[in-house]
């Protein structure tokens, strides 16, 4: 089994200046073919939204199906170029739900069998079921060290078994 591990920012949140969609935006403006990519609040100045506050790092436009498209070719690529058959996303919820539904819908579709894992430090049930086959156990983590802090077994056995309940 290959396991591979990718950033959301090299699937969806954003990319760098550099990408070949930006550069020709930053050469064409609003006129741009990849325009609709990105979050854009203003083509003269040029001005749009980012990862963090880091202006070389454009935030994309994950909603739009021409943006979903590139990527779930790219993500086919990977999967067949290097024979892996799961996938950790880091941080998943930075990314449209709209991209992740469209991107298990292909990628179960070639492969029924192929594992995606998504990152998410929150609660991620809105993540499951139709976008990801499991996600990061983090909330449990959250619980031992609250129990390792407060020494409350009685409220770690009260997250634990409603955890166990919502997550099966």
């Amino acid at each position: 089994m290959i396991i591979c591990a990718l950033a959301a920012d090299s699937q969806g949140n954003h990319t760098g200046i550099y990408f070949f969609a930006f550069l020709d935006i930053m050469k064409n403006g609003k006129d741009s073919r990849y325009a609709h990519w990105y979050h854009f609040t203003n083509f003269e100045p040029l001005e749009y939204l980012t990862f963090s506050t880091t202006k070389s790092m454009p935030k994309l436009n994950t909603d739009h199906p021409d943006v979903q498209d590139y990527f779930i070719d790219v993500m086919h690529y990977w999967i067949k170029e290097t024979n892996i058959d799961a996938w950790r996303i880091d941080v998943a919820n930075e990314v449209a739900h709209k991209f992740y539904k469209r991107a298990y819908q292909s990628i179960k579709k070639s492969n029924p069998d192929f594992y995606l894992l998504a990152e998410i430090w929150h609660d991620p049930i809105n993540w499951l079921h139709q976008e990801f086959d499991a996600a990061m156990n983090y909330q449990l983590g959250f619980f031992i060290k609250d129990l390792i802090n407060t020494h409350d077994i009685q409220q770690f056995l009260d997250q634990f078994y409603l955890y166990q309940f919502k997550y099966p």
